[in-house]
């Protein structure tokens, strides 16, 4: 949200961001207008709040009266955006989630069979797919989901990835062996295994932590953790008594965070059901060799320079790679990894593609 506010300010376009809170309100964030309407706490993370009524959303945005309305939540969110009138000049969707595929498909394929989990999906995708026709372009940041959305019959998809602050997340972040140590409270003979992200159910954390704890028993490393959620209870029990894995919390400073990412010897990740990989792009920058699974956001990188991938949900296979990846060569491992991230697109170069995006539509709307 911050790095969006700043490239709308940077370019001179006016930017208004209506969120959820605890209270009504509006301040500045980096030249944008951030606008907070008073929602109760979400009862699985109660650090976040929720939209509870569409039509007075509605009414504020009509008010705001915008060229283009950007819908970030396919929830009330989304319906308060498809009953402002009169319509906005354009409207698009960015899809951050796939939340059927996440919370609803694996588990009913594991019970009940592929056929059953089509059939028990199918209505909840249909839904989503009139989301996606009531937009002028819906945003698909992973080059997987864009082809799993196609293949589900979904209209005006944008193949838009993130883009990369190379400027924060390059190898010369890396810190020496000494500091990298004390950094991951670490000693400094071990090596050193970094993952990232918010700590929620369905980014697999005992997973991740279950696949370095078989690694851990015959060979000296050591885990940091950046993060922070609901699950943060259950990490700490398994982190009870241990001295090789650490919890720094969430890293805020993304300065901090590249060093975190430059100065690991490997970036592992256990989410098969991201929508690109954020973390993952943001350590091959650094020259970070990753181990991701083979579904999902990140398996873009398969069979790349410097990544390894293994078998999804499977955490034998997943300690295998990162004891094969922690066997090779450090230094020719590191710039395969940079090689690979040549393949990601910078910053501004994500950004403008989404304002062309919007420059095409309105001219569409002109026309």
């Amino acid at each position: 949200m911050t790095d969006r506010a700043r490239a709308f300010s940077e370019r001179g376009i006016e930017h208004v961001i209506v969120v959820p809170g605890a209270r009504d309100g509006c301040e500045s964030l980096h030249g944008s207008s951030l606008m907070t309407v008073s929602g109760p706490k979400m009862p699985y993370d109660p650090t976040y709040h929720a939209f509870v009524d569409p039509l007075r959303l509605s009414r504020l945005l009509a008010r705001l009266d915008a060229d283009v309305l950007e819908i970030h939540s396919p929830y009330v969110a989304a319906l308060g955006a498809l009953w402002v009138r009169p319509r906005p000049k354009a409207r698009t969707m960015t899809w951050h989630s796939d939340p059927i595929d996440t919370f609803l498909s694996g588990s009913l394929r594991s019970r009940f069979g592929e056929r059953a989990a089509r059939w028990c999906t199918a209505p909840w995708w249909a839904l989503f797919r009139a989301l996606n026709r009531s937009s002028d372009a819906v945003f698909v940041a992973g080059h997987a989901q864009y082809q799993h959305l196609t293949e589900l019959r979904m209209d005006h998809l944008v193949h838009a990835p993130f883009g990369i602050d190379r400027s924060v997340f390059r190898p010369e972040a890396r810190l020496d062996t000494e500091r990298a140590a004390s950094l991951f409270g670490a000693p400094k003979d071990a090596a050193l295994l970094v993952a990232s992200g918010r700590f929620a159910r369905e980014k697999r954390w005992p997973f991740v932590l279950s696949a370095f704890d078989r690694l851990s028993q015959h060979r000296r490393v050591h885990l940091s953790l950046l993060g922070d959620g609901p699950e943060r209870p259950l990490i700490e029990r398994f982190c009870r008594g241990r001295t090789d894995v650490t919890l720094p919390g969430f890293v805020r400073h993304r300065p901090a965070l590249a060093e975190y990412f430059a100065s690991a010897d490997l970036l592992v990740h256990g989410c098969p059901n991201e929508t690109f990989g954020l973390s993952v792009a943001e350590a091959l920058c650094c020259g970070t060799p990753v181990v991701v699974p083979d579904r999902g956001g990140a398996a873009q990188f398969r069979g790349c320079p410097g990544v390894f991938d293994y078998a999804s949900n499977d955490a034998g296979a997943c300690a295998k790679k990162m004891e094969r990846a922690l066997d090779q060569p450090r230094t020719p491992l590191r710039q395969a990894a940079l090689r690979t991230s040549r393949r990601l697109r910078g910053h501004t170069e994500s950004f403008d593609l989404i304002l062309e995006t919007y420059r095409q539509l309105l001219h569409r709307e002109q026309a």
